[in-house]
């Protein structure tokens, strides 16, 4: 009994005041550790979903980006006149075709400015070629691709649209992005359909 009430006395803080017992002490550091567990918990959680919003953030101006680009040089396509490009009187020519989807993942076509474009799927990874040179990535290599199709006039079997079509040429647009955030794998998808600012008067 002596043995106990000597472990639950107050230890003499000094100046007449009393500290306190080792068995409030001890619930004390309890709770002090449980407030910070629970503080480094949340404090991780919040972290982690800064991380998603960032990613998020930066797939979504990238992949923006990438659409925006090749919509506005794909609505500024011209007939190539003299096959410098593509096929004699074309607009636009697919390339890159997908044996397993049937789909292709390529565009050539030549711009307003006389230049050769390219845009294709290479290992899930979007480049793009001008005039036949060593092709340079349009998106952070972060990001994996799982698709860049292109299909022309709404027809998967059509690989070139050309001055003798009956209808203006109109290309359709679709891109899948997979990308890690803690671990868990998400995903973007866009598409969009544009088509040649020049009018194609054959078909009129």
């Amino acid at each position: 009994m002596k043995s106990m009430e000597k472990n639950n006395q107050k230890v003499d803080m000094g100046h007449g005041q009393k500290g306190m017992t080792v068995i409030e002490l001890v619930v004390s550091l309890t709770v002090f550790f449980i407030i910070l567990s629970v503080s480094a918990t949340i404090f991780v959680s919040i972290l982690n979903q800064q991380r998603k919003i960032l990613a998020e953030q930066e797939l979504l101006n990238q992949t923006n980006y990438v659409m925006d680009y090749t919509s506005r040089l794909l609505r500024e396509a011209v007939k190539d006149e003299d096959g410098m490009c593509i096929v004699d009187g074309g607009y636009y020519e697919l390339s890159h075709l997908n044996g397993t989807t049937n789909i292709h993942e390529g565009i050539k076509f030549l711009g307003q400015d006389d230049v050769c474009y390219e845009f294709f799927l290479d290992s899930g990874v979007i480049k793009e070629r001008k005039n036949g040179s060593l092709a340079q990535a349009i998106l952070s290599d972060k990001f994996t691709v799982s698709y860049f199709n292109f299909v022309i006039n709404g027809d998967k079997t059509i690989d070139v649209a050309t001055e003798s079509d009956l209808i203006q040429p109109r290309i359709s647009m679709a891109l899948k992005v997979e990308f890690d955030v803690n671990g868990q794998q998400q995903e973007s998808i866009l598409q969009t359909t544009i088509s040649t600012n020049e009018l194609n008067v054959s078909s009129f």
